[in-house]
């Protein structure tokens, strides 16, 4: 058996002493707190063990562009997200969740390397593309940021036949109002689906859904397909054929915990004759 971890022993401790309260009846019966829900999502984290590690597919539906092949790794010290379309440019990025560096490495087709370092997660948390169902990108933070600080409705509400806790929560994204997340108590508190609401009320929500759930190892619920809905208004800036709905699609292909990596594993290493854009400081050079 895995022993815990800190971090882990942390969270589920804290679970625990949230769950007290629960007692006297079933999770979906009883109105939980934001802060348990959170709670509820860290623990899924801590459940992963040494690593989450999925490989999936990101397209747009109905395109006839073949997907890009993806691969996400998230460690208690590192997140990793690796991609590859169709013309075989490879881009790799790599996160020192302790250190806050972000590192880029992007090979086109014809072998030509750039690279980026910077201080902010921002090729591997994007909302269109990312599989997290805990650390999603959301607002100036991610999904357990966003529930932290929303208010749980009284009753659950049906989404796709299943009852969810409706979280409704304030955005503090300039072009967004607020959050709405529906999360499944049986499945941990996972969400079922997002919107998010424009500042602008003539626009439509976008919707991001999880669909498709399967149990893992060690009680780890995920998704096996994620669907992020955007709705393009008819506008001088798009030709009339984007106008409507754009429907793009991840579809999980392998999902894997407590698979061990070294932290040098997932950073990113630039090679001889990598043009290196360092943000951090304010240089840019190439490798020798």
């Amino acid at each position: 058996m895995r022993r815990l971890g800190v971090s882990t022993m942390v969270v589920v401790t804290a679970l625990g002493i949230v769950c007290a309260g629960l007692h006297r009846g079933s999770a979906d019966s009883v109105q939980p707190t934001a802060e348990f829900v959170k709670a509820s999502l860290l623990n899924q984290e801590a459940a992963c063990g040494r690593s989450l590690d999925v490989r999936y597919s990101y397209g747009k539906e109905g395109s006839a562009q073949k997907a890009v092949s993806m691969r996400y790794i998230r460690t208690p010290q590192s997140l990793f997200l690796e991609r590859t379309d169709e013309h075989g440019s490879i881009l790799v990025d790599s996160y020192d969740r302790n250190q806050g560096e972000f590192r880029q490495l992007h090979t086109t087709s014809g072998g030509t390397k750039t690279g980026d370092i910077d201080n902010a997660p921002a090729g591997i948390l994007n909302m269109q593309c990312s599989i997290e169902t805990v650390h999603r990108p959301l607002d100036t933070g991610t999904l357990i940021d966003v529930i932290g600080r929303g208010k749980v409705a009284s009753s659950t509400e049906s989404i796709d036949g299943f009852k969810c806790w409706r979280i409704d929560s304030p955005a503090k994204a300039e072009d967004a109002s607020k959050y709405v997340i529906w999360v499944d108590s049986a499945i941990g508190f996972c969400p079922r689906k997002i919107e998010i609401h424009w500042r602008d009320q003539t626009r439509t929500p976008k919707t991001i859904e999880f669909q498709d759930y399967s149990k893992i190892e060690n009680g780890v619920w995920f998704p096996k397909v994620v669907r992020v809905t955007t709705h393009i208004a008819s506008n001088a800036k798009y030709p009339s054929e984007l106008v409507g709905d754009a429907v793009m699609v991840s579809k999980v292909d392998d999902v894997r915990t407590d698979v061990p990596f070294t932290p040098k594993e997932l950073t990113v290493q630039f090679p001889s004759g990598t043009v290196v854009r360092d943000n951090l400081r304010d240089a840019t050079y190439t490798v020798p």
